[in-house]
């Protein structure tokens, strides 16, 4: 079982940022395992992943640097790791 999260926010809010944090946290029931997202910046898309559940990743970023031109456009995933 997985996780995808997708939003596209625009003009996004500090509470806009903690509600995606928390969908990310809520959404890790479904993969404990890996999180990450990629966005839209600059007309590039940048991604960041780690192997670690959602509130552990998210400890150090900040939604806030993925917005381009006042927009948030970001699709992420929580991964459970299967053999």
């Amino acid at each position: 079982m997985c996780a995808i999260i997708g939003a596209v926010l625009n003009n996004p809010t500090s509470d806009d940022f903690e509600l995606l944090k928390q969908l990310f946290i809520q959404s890790s029931i479904r993969g404990l395992h890996a999180t990450g997202y990629s966005y839209v910046k600059a007309g590039v898309v940048e991604t960041r992943k780690g192997p670690e559940e959602a509130s552990t990743f998210l400890l150090n970023k900040n939604f806030k640097d993925c917005v381009d031109d006042n927009v948030l456009h970001l699709i992420g995933h929580c991964r459970y790791s299967t053999s």
